[in-house]
Protein backbone atom coordinates (compact mmCIF):
# COMPACT_ATOMS: atom_id res chain seq x y z
CA UNK A 1 0.00 0.00 0.00
CA UNK A 2 2.76 2.47 0.91
CA UNK A 3 4.67 1.83 -2.46
CA UNK A 4 1.10 2.29 -4.44
CA UNK A 5 0.79 5.77 -2.43
CA UNK A 6 4.35 6.88 -3.07
CA UNK A 7 3.83 8.17 -6.43
CA UNK A 8 1.55 11.00 -5.64
CA UNK A 9 3.97 12.65 -3.77
CA UNK A 10 5.13 14.73 -6.80
CA UNK A 11 1.75 16.20 -7.07
CA UNK A 12 2.64 19.14 -4.88
CA UNK A 13 5.41 19.89 -6.77
CA UNK A 14 3.58 20.69 -9.85
CA UNK A 15 0.60 22.42 -8.51
CA UNK A 16 2.98 25.02 -6.20
CA UNK A 17 5.05 25.28 -9.78
CA UNK A 18 1.94 26.22 -11.56
CA UNK A 19 0.94 27.92 -8.94
CA UNK A 20 4.54 30.17 -8.89
CA UNK A 21 3.79 31.22 -12.61
CA UNK A 22 1.03 33.82 -11.26
CA UNK A 23 3.65 36.51 -9.47
CA UNK A 24 5.94 35.83 -12.14
CA UNK A 25 2.76 37.13 -15.31
CA UNK A 26 2.02 39.78 -13.19
CA UNK A 27 5.68 40.91 -12.69
CA UNK A 28 6.15 40.86 -16.69
CA UNK A 29 2.90 42.71 -17.67
CA UNK A 30 3.87 45.27 -14.45
CA UNK A 31 6.63 45.61 -16.86
CA UNK A 32 5.38 45.60 -20.30
CA UNK A 33 2.15 48.02 -19.66
CA UNK A 34 4.14 50.99 -17.48
CA UNK A 35 4.63 53.42 -20.37
CA UNK A 36 0.58 53.39 -20.81
CA UNK A 37 0.45 53.68 -16.53
CA UNK A 38 2.60 56.66 -16.58
CA UNK A 39 0.67 58.04 -19.59
CA UNK A 40 -2.93 57.53 -17.44
CA UNK A 41 -3.69 55.15 -20.73
CA UNK A 42 -6.35 52.58 -20.60
CA UNK A 43 -5.19 48.96 -20.03
CA UNK A 44 -8.00 47.13 -21.55
CA UNK A 45 -6.49 45.06 -24.46
CA UNK A 46 -3.87 43.46 -21.42
CA UNK A 47 -7.08 43.04 -19.26
CA UNK A 48 -8.74 41.51 -21.90
CA UNK A 49 -6.57 39.94 -24.57
CA UNK A 50 -2.49 40.07 -23.70
CA UNK A 51 -2.93 39.00 -19.63
CA UNK A 52 -4.81 36.23 -20.45
CA UNK A 53 -3.00 35.07 -23.51
CA UNK A 54 0.23 35.35 -21.49
CA UNK A 55 -0.92 33.50 -18.72
CA UNK A 56 -2.37 30.48 -20.81
CA UNK A 57 0.95 30.27 -22.69
CA UNK A 58 3.26 30.25 -19.85
CA UNK A 59 0.57 27.73 -17.75
CA UNK A 60 0.29 25.43 -20.83
CA UNK A 61 3.72 25.77 -22.64
CA UNK A 62 6.87 27.56 -20.21
CA UNK A 63 8.03 30.54 -20.64
CA UNK A 64 11.09 29.16 -22.92
CA UNK A 65 8.49 27.98 -25.18
CA UNK A 66 8.38 29.96 -28.52
CA UNK A 67 4.57 30.28 -28.27
CA UNK A 68 5.63 32.62 -24.98
CA UNK A 69 8.43 34.75 -27.03
CA UNK A 70 6.38 35.62 -29.66
CA UNK A 71 3.27 36.80 -27.28
CA UNK A 72 5.45 38.41 -25.32
CA UNK A 73 7.00 40.56 -28.22
CA UNK A 74 3.77 41.34 -29.36
CA UNK A 75 2.69 42.30 -26.50
CA UNK A 76 5.64 44.89 -25.81
CA UNK A 77 4.84 45.97 -29.12
CA UNK A 78 1.38 46.52 -27.98
CA UNK A 79 2.76 48.76 -25.54
CA UNK A 80 5.34 50.67 -27.68
CA UNK A 81 2.80 51.14 -30.24
CA UNK A 82 0.28 53.02 -27.66
CA UNK A 83 3.62 55.22 -26.66
CA UNK A 84 3.94 58.70 -28.38
CA UNK A 85 7.64 59.06 -30.39
CA UNK A 86 10.18 61.86 -30.24
CA UNK A 87 11.44 61.47 -33.23
CA UNK A 88 10.62 60.73 -36.81
CA UNK A 89 12.65 57.41 -37.56
CA UNK A 90 10.40 56.11 -34.13
CA UNK A 91 7.32 57.74 -35.92
CA UNK A 92 8.05 55.93 -39.28
CA UNK A 93 8.22 52.66 -37.59
CA UNK A 94 5.22 53.47 -35.08
CA UNK A 95 3.20 54.09 -38.42
CA UNK A 96 4.57 50.55 -40.51
CA UNK A 97 3.57 48.25 -37.16
CA UNK A 98 -0.07 49.47 -36.43
CA UNK A 99 -1.82 47.85 -39.28
CA UNK A 100 0.67 44.51 -38.10
CA UNK A 101 -0.54 44.95 -33.97
CA UNK A 102 -4.24 45.45 -35.70
CA UNK A 103 -3.86 41.75 -37.18
CA UNK A 104 -2.45 40.10 -34.16
CA UNK A 105 -4.61 42.30 -31.65
CA UNK A 106 -7.61 40.38 -33.75
CA UNK A 107 -6.75 36.72 -34.36
CA UNK A 108 -6.13 37.15 -30.71
CA UNK A 109 -9.36 37.72 -30.09
CA UNK A 110 -10.25 34.95 -32.20
CA UNK A 111 -7.97 32.43 -30.41
CA UNK A 112 -9.67 33.64 -27.44
CA UNK A 113 -13.46 33.02 -28.68
CA UNK A 114 -14.00 36.75 -27.55
CA UNK A 115 -17.98 37.63 -28.47
CA UNK A 116 -17.63 39.55 -31.86
CA UNK A 117 -19.07 42.56 -30.65
CA UNK A 118 -16.60 42.90 -28.03
CA UNK A 119 -13.72 42.37 -30.20
CA UNK A 120 -14.78 45.42 -32.71
CA UNK A 121 -15.78 47.39 -30.29
CA UNK A 122 -11.34 46.93 -28.74
CA UNK A 123 -10.24 47.16 -32.54
CA UNK A 124 -12.23 50.22 -33.33
CA UNK A 125 -10.92 51.80 -29.82
CA UNK A 126 -7.44 50.65 -30.95
CA UNK A 127 -8.06 52.66 -34.20
CA UNK A 128 -8.99 55.87 -31.66
CA UNK A 129 -5.55 55.36 -29.29
CA UNK A 130 -3.27 54.84 -32.47
CA UNK A 131 -4.47 58.28 -34.40
CA UNK A 132 -4.05 59.65 -31.18
CA UNK A 133 -0.79 58.22 -30.14
CA UNK A 134 0.56 59.79 -33.99
CA UNK A 135 -0.78 62.85 -33.10
CA UNK A 136 0.88 63.71 -29.97
CA UNK A 137 4.20 62.05 -31.78
CA UNK A 138 4.11 64.29 -34.10
CA UNK A 139 3.51 67.27 -31.90
CA UNK A 140 6.22 65.80 -30.04
CA UNK A 141 8.24 66.08 -32.61
CA UNK A 142 7.27 69.62 -33.85
CA UNK A 143 8.03 70.81 -30.61
CA UNK A 144 11.91 69.19 -30.70
CA UNK A 145 12.31 71.01 -33.57
CA UNK A 146 11.15 74.27 -32.51
CA UNK A 147 13.44 74.27 -29.10
CA UNK A 148 16.30 73.63 -31.50
CA UNK A 149 15.89 77.00 -33.88
CA UNK A 150 16.55 79.84 -30.70
CA UNK A 151 20.17 77.97 -29.91
CA UNK A 152 22.06 76.60 -31.76
CA UNK A 153 24.91 74.44 -28.80
CA UNK A 154 22.08 72.50 -26.90
CA UNK A 155 20.74 71.04 -29.87
CA UNK A 156 23.83 69.91 -31.14
CA UNK A 157 24.57 68.01 -28.07
CA UNK A 158 20.51 66.98 -27.73
CA UNK A 159 21.45 65.07 -31.72
CA UNK A 160 23.98 63.54 -30.18
CA UNK A 161 22.77 62.16 -26.81
CA UNK A 162 19.73 61.27 -28.87
CA UNK A 163 22.11 58.74 -31.46
CA UNK A 164 23.80 57.79 -28.40
CA UNK A 165 20.81 56.36 -26.63
CA UNK A 166 19.75 55.09 -30.47
CA UNK A 167 22.96 52.98 -30.56
CA UNK A 168 22.65 51.78 -27.22
CA UNK A 169 19.07 50.31 -27.48
CA UNK A 170 18.69 48.93 -31.07
CA UNK A 171 14.98 47.91 -32.60
CA UNK A 172 14.56 44.72 -34.10
CA UNK A 173 14.82 44.90 -37.41
CA UNK A 174 12.17 42.01 -38.20
CA UNK A 175 9.79 43.11 -35.54
CA UNK A 176 6.67 43.37 -38.52
CA UNK A 177 8.28 39.57 -39.36
CA UNK A 178 7.41 38.11 -36.14
CA UNK A 179 3.83 39.92 -35.43
CA UNK A 180 3.09 38.14 -38.73
CA UNK A 181 4.40 34.60 -37.51
CA UNK A 182 2.52 35.13 -34.08
CA UNK A 183 -0.86 36.25 -36.57
CA UNK A 184 -0.28 32.71 -37.98
CA UNK A 185 0.24 31.11 -34.75
CA UNK A 186 -2.83 32.51 -33.68
CA UNK A 187 -4.60 31.19 -36.63
CA UNK A 188 -4.43 27.69 -35.80
CA UNK A 189 -4.51 27.57 -31.89
CA UNK A 190 -7.54 28.44 -29.56
CA UNK A 191 -6.74 29.22 -25.76
CA UNK A 192 -8.79 29.34 -22.73
CA UNK A 193 -8.61 31.61 -20.07
CA UNK A 194 -7.07 30.93 -16.66
CA UNK A 195 -9.96 32.07 -14.98
CA UNK A 196 -8.67 32.19 -11.86
CA UNK A 197 -5.32 33.03 -11.98
CA UNK A 198 -6.82 35.98 -14.45
CA UNK A 199 -9.20 37.33 -11.55
CA UNK A 200 -6.39 37.40 -9.25
CA UNK A 201 -4.39 39.40 -11.94
CA UNK A 202 -7.27 41.81 -12.63
CA UNK A 203 -8.30 41.80 -9.00
CA UNK A 204 -4.50 42.93 -8.05
CA UNK A 205 -4.80 45.43 -10.98
CA UNK A 206 -7.57 47.25 -9.80
CA UNK A 207 -5.54 47.87 -6.18
CA UNK A 208 -2.93 49.44 -8.31
CA UNK A 209 -5.52 52.07 -10.25
CA UNK A 210 -6.25 55.31 -9.10
CA UNK A 211 -8.89 55.82 -6.76
CA UNK A 212 -10.76 58.50 -8.35
CA UNK A 213 -14.52 58.52 -8.17
CA UNK A 214 -16.22 58.41 -11.04
CA UNK A 215 -19.51 60.06 -11.33
CA UNK A 216 -22.12 61.34 -14.23
CA UNK A 217 -20.68 64.65 -13.64
CA UNK A 218 -17.01 63.83 -14.37
CA UNK A 219 -17.96 62.37 -17.65
CA UNK A 220 -17.27 64.61 -20.42
CA UNK A 221 -18.35 64.88 -24.08
CA UNK A 222 -16.39 62.31 -26.34
CA UNK A 223 -15.03 60.29 -23.46
CA UNK A 224 -14.63 56.81 -23.89
CA UNK A 225 -16.75 53.85 -21.82
CA UNK A 226 -16.54 50.24 -20.93
CA UNK A 227 -20.31 48.79 -21.06
CA UNK A 228 -20.42 44.97 -19.83
CA UNK A 229 -23.85 43.54 -21.58
CA UNK A 230 -23.64 40.10 -20.10
CA UNK A 231 -20.72 38.48 -20.82
CA UNK A 232 -19.91 40.83 -23.51
CA UNK A 233 -18.16 44.20 -23.33
CA UNK A 234 -18.93 46.91 -25.63
CA UNK A 235 -16.45 50.71 -25.92
CA UNK A 236 -18.72 53.43 -26.48
CA UNK A 237 -18.00 57.24 -26.37
CA UNK A 238 -20.14 60.12 -25.14
CA UNK A 239 -21.50 61.67 -28.35
CA UNK A 240 -24.38 63.87 -26.60
CA UNK A 241 -24.95 64.87 -22.53
CA UNK A 242 -28.02 67.63 -21.68
CA UNK A 243 -27.06 70.76 -20.18
CA UNK A 244 -28.41 69.97 -16.94
CA UNK A 245 -26.54 66.79 -17.11
CA UNK A 246 -29.66 64.86 -16.56
CA UNK A 247 -29.11 62.79 -19.96
CA UNK A 248 -26.41 60.73 -21.62
CA UNK A 249 -26.24 59.15 -25.15
CA UNK A 250 -23.39 57.09 -25.84
CA UNK A 251 -22.56 55.77 -29.60
CA UNK A 252 -19.77 53.31 -30.91
CA UNK A 253 -17.23 54.33 -33.43
CA UNK A 254 -19.83 53.93 -35.93
CA UNK A 255 -22.18 56.38 -34.72
CA UNK A 256 -24.27 53.51 -33.65
CA UNK A 257 -26.63 54.20 -30.24
CA UNK A 258 -25.19 52.06 -27.39
CA UNK A 259 -26.66 53.09 -24.88
CA UNK A 260 -29.43 55.88 -23.30
CA UNK A 261 -29.64 56.63 -19.62
CA UNK A 262 -30.25 59.26 -17.33
CA UNK A 263 -28.08 60.99 -14.57
CA UNK A 264 -29.05 58.13 -11.57
CA UNK A 265 -28.66 55.57 -13.62
CA UNK A 266 -25.60 56.29 -14.70
CA UNK A 267 -24.09 56.53 -11.59
CA UNK A 268 -25.82 53.00 -10.13
CA UNK A 269 -24.27 51.85 -13.20
CA UNK A 270 -20.39 53.32 -12.91
CA UNK A 271 -20.78 52.49 -8.78
CA UNK A 272 -21.86 48.92 -9.75
CA UNK A 273 -18.98 48.73 -12.56
CA UNK A 274 -21.08 47.32 -15.23
CA UNK A 275 -20.18 51.14 -16.26
CA UNK A 276 -16.47 52.36 -16.12
CA UNK A 277 -14.81 55.14 -17.80
CA UNK A 278 -12.02 54.26 -19.64
CA UNK A 279 -10.69 57.03 -21.39
CA UNK A 280 -10.72 60.82 -21.82
CA UNK A 281 -10.52 62.11 -25.15
CA UNK A 282 -9.08 64.25 -26.35
CA UNK A 283 -6.20 62.54 -24.53
CA UNK A 284 -3.94 65.43 -26.29
CA UNK A 285 -5.79 68.35 -24.93
CA UNK A 286 -5.41 66.94 -21.37
CA UNK A 287 -1.82 67.25 -21.11
CA UNK A 288 1.30 68.56 -22.64
CA UNK A 289 2.72 67.05 -25.97
CA UNK A 290 5.86 67.07 -24.82
CA UNK A 291 5.72 66.10 -20.85
CA UNK A 292 5.20 62.50 -21.70
CA UNK A 293 8.27 61.80 -23.49
CA UNK A 294 9.95 63.70 -20.51
CA UNK A 295 7.91 61.48 -17.98
CA UNK A 296 8.74 58.25 -19.98
CA UNK A 297 12.48 59.44 -19.59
Amino acid sequence: IEEAAAPAKPEPEKKDSRDNIYPVIQSIINDVTFPLRVQGRSLIFFDEVWSPLLLEVARTRGFKSPAWQKILTVAKTQAWVLTPKSTKLELEKLISSVKHIQKSLSQSMQSLNLPVDQAVSLLEFLEHEQADVIALSKANIAQLEEDKKPETRKPRENTVSQNQSQKKKPEKANLADTIDEFSTMMETGRFKKSNDMLKALNSDNTKQKTTKTVSADTIHKSDWVEIKKGSSTVLAKLTWRAEDRSQFIFVDRDGNRVCEIDKDNLNKELKAGTISLISSTPVSSQRPAYSVIQTIK
